[in-house]
This record gives C-alpha cells, sequence and structure tokens, in this order.
C-alpha cells in the first residue's frame, strides 16, 4: 500500500525537497543492480526531491522463474489519480542485452485514474509485450491490446488476470481463458520480422539471431512483478 514518505520515515517535509542524502546502497536495502536506482538528494536549487509518496513492488525474482506455461493473478486494483497499477513478467536474465532487447511482458497494466480520463481510467486494462533493439525502438505498439468494462471498474471487485505463454504463442485473457485481451502468434513469423527494424534504410543487428527461436527474447525465463506506482513524469504507455 503506499505511504507518505513524512509519515513512514524520519525525513521531514523539508528535507524532501532540499538537503537530504538518501542512500539505500549504504543501508543494505537497495533492490536495484545500478546504484543510481537506489540513491538521490534533494536540492531545491535543482528541482530533484526525494519521491513524497512510497510505494512497494513484491516480485518472484531469485526465487521462482518460468519459461512457457501459465500465470494467474486475482486482485482488486486500487483507485485514485497517479496510480498505476502492473503485473508483469521481467526476465530473469538480460540474455540479449538490457531493457527491451531481452523483453518483459505487461499481463496488467491499468490507471488508478476516474474513466473520464482521456487516456483512459480504471475501466480498462492493457496487456503489452515489450520487445525492441533499443529504448527508441521497443515495439510495444504492434504487441498491445486493451480490454474496458462498463457500468463498473476494476476497482469494484476481484478480477482475474492471466497469461498463457508456449513457444508457439503469447496470450493473456481476463476472468478465464474465453475472455482473450492479447494474443501475439510466432509460427508464421518471428519477432524480429515483424519488428522491421530499420533505420534510414540500414537494418540494425538482430540481437536474437543466435537463438533459432521465432519467439525471442521470449524464450528465456521470467519472474513475476506485482508492483503499485504513485506518481511519474514518464509517459505511460
Amino acid at each position: 500500500m503506499p505511504t507518505l514518505t513524512n509519515l513512514t520515515t524520519s525525513i521531514s517535509n523539508s528535507q524532501i525537497n532540499d538537503g537530504y542524502n538518501l542512500n539505500l546502497t549504504a543501508t543494505g536495502l537497495c533492490t536495484s543492480p545500478r546504484n543510481a536506482s537506489c540513491a538521490t538528494f534533494s536540492n531545491s536549487t535543482t528541482g530533484n526531491i526525494i519521491n513524497p509518496v512510497r510505494s512497494a513492488r513484491l516480485s518472484t525474482k531469485l526465487s521462482k522463474e518460468i519459461k512457457y506455461g501459465r500465470v494467474e493473478v486475482t486482485a482488486k486494483m486500487p483507485a485514485g489519480d497517479w496510480i498505476l497499477s502492473s503485473m508483469r513478467l521481467i526476465p530473469a536474465n538480460n540474455t540479449y542485452g538490457e531493457w527491451p532487447r531481452s523483453g518483459s511482458i505487461d499481463i496488467m497494466q491499468l490507471r488508478g485514474n476516474d474513466k473520464t480520463y482521456p487516456a483512459g481510467g480504471r475501466d480498462i486494462f492493457t496487456s503489452t509485450l515489450h520487445w525492441g533493439v533499443s529504448r527508441l525502438a521497443d515495439r510495444f505498439w504492434k504487441t498491445t491490446r486493451g480490454r474496458q468494462i462498463r457500468h463498473t471498474d476494476f476497482t469494484k471487485g476481484f478480477h482475474t488476470f492471466g497469461i498463457e505463454w508456449t513457444k508457439d504463442y503469447i496470450f493473456t485473457y481476463h476472468n478465464g481463458r474465453t475472455y482473450s485481451v492479447l494474443w501475439v502468434g510466432f509460427l508464421q513469423q518471428s519477432l524480429w520480422n515483424l519488428g522491421q527494424f530499420s533505420n534510414n534504410g540500414t537494418l540494425h543487428p538482430n540481437p536474437w539471431a543466435g537463438s533459432g527461436n521465432n519467439n525471442a527474447p521470449f524464450d528465456q525465463p521470467f519472474y513475476l512483478s506485482l508492483s503499485v506506482q504513485v506518481g511519474a513524469t514518464s509517459k505511460i504507455t
């Protein structure tokens, strides 16, 4: 559950804005391989602040991985502006390189905003495969689908969000396999061919060339991550 930083830590309101050095690596609480993700310094001159809201992520990293199979999560989503809930499969090892070369799967991503929010509120969720040769060439837009419910939203009760993943296809579903959301098949062509990765007529090197699999990078073990994020400055897709 998200909490206010000034109520759940010793960091004061003034320190959130200026003069506080937060270093989770030094305290042994850093869970990221990147030190830059776990350390920051609040400075009112530069506008760098400590996040005023803390939120959490639960994951099976280092404890449980999956390569092909079925995953289901039953949950009731939180309501509120600036809240983003996600259920993801993340590569256990960056076999093909940094994201999105090694891929990631959004089983479910949902904003907590009211349904009147122009970009979509808590009455619609999306399922997405992220894959590409670089961050700027993430071909998620080729493999994204949404599901909307009417007369209610996903915060009013419990729903089951699932994924079925094989070497031949990936599909996500809502409240049972009958209600398919996203379907991506790999029998007809590889993701490399689907992506059409060219830049001014120059073809990018294929990071998945040595795999021999049409579904690469989704041919490696992934772990499950459940998160609730609050606030952001980056674009939500």
